[in-house]
């Protein structure tokens, strides 16, 4: 490493550690989420409507709630 390509050598070594160290994790996780979701409905969203499937809305709108909500 020199000052001259310390800024590639700083991108290869964050390169190898997330590669290594998370590869093998995600490819857990897709095998087992495209068991249930097939690959190729997954390519149908936006990753901001897929986000929005999985992780659900980031606030609750209590009074749509109370609009919607039959209680008994």
């Amino acid at each position: 490493m020199t000052d001259e390509n310390k800024e590639e050598f700083v991108d290869k070594i964050f390169e190898m550690k997330t590669r290594g160290e998370f590869n093998e994790k995600l490819e857990a996780f897709l095998r087992g989420f495209n068991l249930i979701v097939p690959s190729l409905l997954v390519s149908m969203f936006h990753p901001s409507e897929l986000q929005l499937l999985i992780a659900g809305v980031s606030s609750i709108d209590v009074v749509e709630m109370k609009e919607h909500a039959k209680y008994d």
